[in-house]
Protein backbone atom coordinates (compact mmCIF):
# COMPACT_ATOMS: atom_id res chain seq x y z
CA UNK A 1 0.00 0.00 0.00
CA UNK A 2 2.86 2.20 0.79
CA UNK A 3 4.64 1.87 -2.65
CA UNK A 4 6.54 4.56 -4.57
CA UNK A 5 4.61 5.12 -7.91
CA UNK A 6 6.77 6.63 -10.45
CA UNK A 7 5.75 8.73 -13.30
CA UNK A 8 1.75 8.12 -12.80
CA UNK A 9 2.31 4.00 -13.28
CA UNK A 10 -0.36 2.10 -11.84
CA UNK A 11 0.48 -0.01 -8.70
CA UNK A 12 3.04 -2.99 -9.66
CA UNK A 13 0.87 -5.95 -8.98
CA UNK A 14 3.38 -8.73 -9.26
CA UNK A 15 7.77 -8.72 -8.71
CA UNK A 16 8.13 -8.68 -12.23
CA UNK A 17 6.28 -4.90 -12.66
CA UNK A 18 8.20 -3.16 -10.17
CA UNK A 19 11.38 -1.21 -11.21
CA UNK A 20 14.47 -1.09 -10.28
CA UNK A 21 14.37 1.17 -7.81
CA UNK A 22 11.08 -0.35 -6.41
CA UNK A 23 12.82 -3.25 -5.35
CA UNK A 24 15.27 -1.42 -2.90
CA UNK A 25 11.46 -0.27 -1.36
CA UNK A 26 10.13 -3.39 -1.11
CA UNK A 27 13.54 -5.27 0.10
CA UNK A 28 13.51 -2.39 2.93
CA UNK A 29 9.74 -2.05 4.25
CA UNK A 30 8.27 -2.94 6.84
CA UNK A 31 7.60 -6.29 5.74
CA UNK A 32 11.30 -7.30 4.25
CA UNK A 33 13.37 -4.78 6.35
CA UNK A 34 13.73 -7.67 8.82
CA UNK A 35 15.05 -10.02 6.63
CA UNK A 36 17.14 -8.17 4.01
CA UNK A 37 18.97 -5.80 6.52
CA UNK A 38 20.20 -9.12 7.92
CA UNK A 39 21.64 -10.48 4.93
CA UNK A 40 22.84 -7.09 3.08
CA UNK A 41 23.09 -4.99 6.02
CA UNK A 42 21.45 -1.34 6.33
CA UNK A 43 19.59 0.06 3.36
CA UNK A 44 21.87 3.35 3.41
CA UNK A 45 24.96 1.14 3.25
CA UNK A 46 23.47 -1.21 0.69
CA UNK A 47 21.77 1.43 -1.80
CA UNK A 48 25.88 2.47 -2.45
CA UNK A 49 26.18 -0.62 -4.93
CA UNK A 50 22.86 -0.96 -5.33
CA UNK A 51 22.60 2.39 -7.25
CA UNK A 52 26.02 1.99 -8.87
CA UNK A 53 24.59 -1.59 -10.52
CA UNK A 54 21.30 0.63 -11.28
CA UNK A 55 24.17 3.48 -13.28
CA UNK A 56 25.31 0.72 -14.97
CA UNK A 57 21.92 -0.55 -15.85
CA UNK A 58 20.99 2.04 -17.20
CA UNK A 59 24.06 2.77 -19.40
CA UNK A 60 23.45 -0.70 -21.07
CA UNK A 61 20.32 -0.24 -21.87
CA UNK A 62 20.53 3.20 -23.60
CA UNK A 63 23.53 2.66 -24.90
CA UNK A 64 23.52 -0.61 -25.96
CA UNK A 65 25.78 -0.18 -28.64
CA UNK A 66 28.36 0.85 -26.68
CA UNK A 67 30.91 -2.12 -24.91
CA UNK A 68 30.50 -2.41 -21.08
CA UNK A 69 33.78 -1.56 -19.22
CA UNK A 70 35.72 -4.07 -17.13
CA UNK A 71 35.39 -2.43 -13.89
CA UNK A 72 31.47 -2.23 -14.81
CA UNK A 73 32.10 -5.91 -15.41
CA UNK A 74 33.51 -6.32 -12.20
CA UNK A 75 31.17 -4.37 -10.11
CA UNK A 76 28.87 -6.08 -11.61
CA UNK A 77 30.45 -9.64 -10.45
CA UNK A 78 31.37 -8.24 -6.92
CA UNK A 79 27.42 -7.28 -6.18
CA UNK A 80 26.14 -10.74 -7.69
CA UNK A 81 28.14 -12.19 -5.17
CA UNK A 82 26.72 -9.85 -2.11
CA UNK A 83 23.29 -10.59 -3.11
CA UNK A 84 24.40 -14.62 -3.08
CA UNK A 85 25.46 -14.63 -0.17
Amino acid sequence: ASMYLEDDRSRPQSLEELTFNQYLHVMYSGCGNAIFTRRLGEQKVFRIPFNEVNRIRNEVMHFRDHDVPAASIETLRRFRITIRS
